[in-house]
């Protein structure tokens, strides 16, 4: 199964959908008050999703935790430049600790990532997986690294933690390409972005 996106289409309008077909909250029950979501990559796709995830999110005794993994810490700075008003909602690295009346906490992360080494980064991303999961239960992983064979080994490397860990966990992750890279039983879902849907 995979979300697709024609090329007039907009990849907010693809992650809509994607969201829409894969909810935040589907692996969270009832008595969970937080939806635990990591983002691996703060690039065009991971912003997207974030800003579709802050919209989608708002939920009646659910507040939205959100750690984002990124390389670079201009995205970050920009992204909350851009964005003035998250900061009266959202308790963004623990700037509002301590306040019940905010939809959730935002923590970011600045990690060195081994662009040239595809293991090397499977292991940092996968190791920052097995801390998450150790900490709370992770109920939704999104990856954008900004190339799909990239994308797709990080995302086998958090499926095994999430089997490791035996939870209930979505992983997604962008592919601009039209090949399928996936496994047939993985339980990781690419967002085909650049998919026409006529032809389908």
């Amino acid at each position: 199964m995979y979300t697709q996106c024609s090329e007039e289409t907009n990849p907010s309008l693809a992650i809509q959908y994607h969201l829409y077909e894969h909810p935040l909250y589907r692996h969270s029950t009832s008595d969970e008050d937080k939806i635990n979501v990591l983002v691996i990559g703060f690039g065009n796709y991971g912003q997207e999703f974030f800003d579709v995830c802050l919209q989608n999110a708002q939920m009646l005794g659910k507040k939205l935790n959100v750690t984002v993994v990124s390389d670079d810490i201009t995205d970050k700075d920009i992204y909350l430049a851009e964005r003035p008003e998250l900061i009266d909602f959202f308790n963004i690295d623990g700037l509002l600790a301590g306040q019940d009346d905010i939809y959730g906490d935002i923590v970011f992360e600045i990690t060195k990532l081994e662009r040239e080494n595809q293991v090397a980064n499977s292991n940092i991303l996968q190791n920052i997986m097995y801390e998450h999961c150790d900490s709370k239960h992770l109920h939704y992983v999104f990856i954008a690294l900004g190339e799909d064979v990239l994308n797709y080994a990080v995302a086998s490397a958090c499926q095994t933690a999430v089997k490791v860990f035996d939870i209930e966990c979505t992983v997604s992750y962008i592919c601009e390409s039209h090949l399928n890279l996936a496994d047939s039983d993985a339980i990781s879902i690419p967002l085909y972005v650049n998919k026409d849907i006529k032809k389908s």
